[in-house]
């Protein structure tokens, strides 16, 4: 499974790029991967209207798009845009950051689940 990847580079600078989860057959119940370890979910809703500002990450987290879209800006020019279904590993917890504006004129709904390190 390839997921969005927002991470710092040595740097500094965020940097956008993909990440592939191994997923792993278990018969007839699909393919899934090795359990990560965290210590709950959050559900969320940002406004039609939401602008973050440049920020990092206060530790590695998924964050999965339900509904709406969000574009995301990184410190090396990068933007990508993203929508239901997507799934953003974000573990750029120094540096600059990123920039993250709701777009389309809805709200996002996602799901944050924080990753222990």
């Amino acid at each position: 499974m390839r997921v969005t990847h927002i991470y710092s580079d040595g740097d500094g600078c965020s940097c956008l790029g993909h990440k592939q989860i191994e997923l792993l057959p278990q018969g007839q119940y699909g393919h899934f991967s090795e359990l990560q370890a965290g210590p709950g979910i959050q559900f969320r809703e940002a406004p039609a209207d939401y602008d973050s500002g440049w920020h990092t990450v206060p530790h590695a987290l998924y964050l999965i798009i339900l509904s709406g879209r969000l574009q995301i800006e990184t410190g090396d020019g990068q933007t990508r845009s993203l929508g239901p279904g997507d799934v953003i590993l974000a573990e750029d917890t120094d540096g600059q950051g990123h920039h993250t504006v709701a777009v389309g004129g809805q709200p996002v709904h996602s799901v944050m689940v924080p990753l222990q390190s």
